[in-house]
């Protein structure tokens, strides 16, 4: 770990771009210098070429792979069943929490909420 907080997304080609829109959090100054993003793509790698290029514009600050088997086995753990979902580690590597990626703006706000409050308590514990 770097020092930061880790955030992964789990993905595929049938979710809709305007699903990850939540990513664009990220990019806020305060954020992107806090939060390691690592989007992993589960698909064939014809699908993932075709849109990490414009995934990759849109989101400077997120790394986007392929989803290795591995990976897909610990993330099963977690429960999540569909796609896009996200995973938050502190920066100990610490799980503090995971969710389905907002549909709406409620859940949108209360995963900005869990951003926002993960970035205070891991500036305070410096």
């Amino acid at each position: 770990m770097d020092g930061k907080q880790f955030l992964v997304v789990a993905f595929t080609y049938e979710d809709c771009e305007a699903n990850l829109d939540f990513l664009s959090l990220i990019e806020r100054p305060e954020l992107s210098a806090s939060v390691n993003v690592l989007a992993l793509f589960s698909g064939r790698s014809k699908e993932f070429n075709e849109v990490r290029g414009r995934l990759e514009s849109r989101y400077p600050h997120v790394r986007f792979r392929t989803l290795r088997d591995r990976q897909a086995k610990d993330l099963a753990l977690l429960g999540h069943r569909s796609t896009p979902f996200w995973v938050l580690f502190d920066r100990t590597g610490t799980l503090t929490g995971s969710g389905a990626a907002p549909e709406n703006p409620l859940d949108y706000s209360r995963f900005a909420s869990v951003l926002v409050s993960e970035f205070a308590a891991d500036r305070s514990r410096r």
